[in-house]
């Protein structure tokens, strides 16, 4: 249970989440946990993740790994390194693939979103990659936030003010999420 955003606007783009961690029907305090943070810095990208917390161990460590040779710069770079991750997966973090039997690929069980200087992109759980022109939001409070995101994009605000209030919106209605907005941005090249 998470919210997770990305916003480009006017040469920046911006990934923000929520802080809350959920185990069960149990809550975790964004001040009783030190690691609550849901995207990872890799180069000049950031990689967040929403469900099973457990991913962000396997997807930091496997991030901090330099014989992986990951990049995340677009579509097609991504769609390679989630390739690379997956097998990592399978072969030494032992993931369970299967979901259900209409499934046509095995699943890395992972979801998320990817700020680069090149745009902003989501990724599912059988590695397709889509790039977004404005933004986008997965995890549970993600209906909040793509509100709170159509309404405030067309304003005169930034890239952050609007991840921002899009997972603000999140976390006053969604019971995965909760204050404080943890975020970062970054500034596009060549867009």
């Amino acid at each position: 249970m998470s919210t997770l955003v990305v916003v480009k606007k006017n040469g920046y783009a911006t990934i923000a989440c929520d802080s809350l961690s959920t185990d069960g029907s149990i809550t975790v305090c964004p001040e009783n946990k030190i690691n609550n943070l849901k995207f990872f810095k890799h180069a000049d990208s950031f990689i967040g993740l929403v469900g099973w917390s457990n991913f962000n161990d396997i997807l930091e460590n496997i991030l901090n790994e330099e014989s992986m040779d990951l990049e995340f710069s677009n579509r097609a770079t991504i769609f390679n390194s989630l390739l690379k991750i997956h097998q990592k997966m399978k072969d030494e973090f032992f993931i369970e693939t299967s979901e259900d039997d209409d499934q046509p690929v095995e699943s890395s069980q992972m979801d998320g979103l990817v700020i680069s200087p090149k745009g902003i992109f989501e990724f599912d759980s059988y590695r397709g990659v889509d790039e977004y022109s404005k933004y986008w939001a997965l995890g549970s409070g993600r209906r909040y936030a793509l509100g709170a995101l159509h309404v405030s994009y067309d304003s005169g605000k930034t890239s952050e003010e609007i991840a921002i209030a899009a997972v603000t919106a999140s976390c006053n209605f969604d019971d995965g999420s909760a204050l404080p907005v943890l975020f970062e941005t970054i500034e596009l090249k060549n867009v």
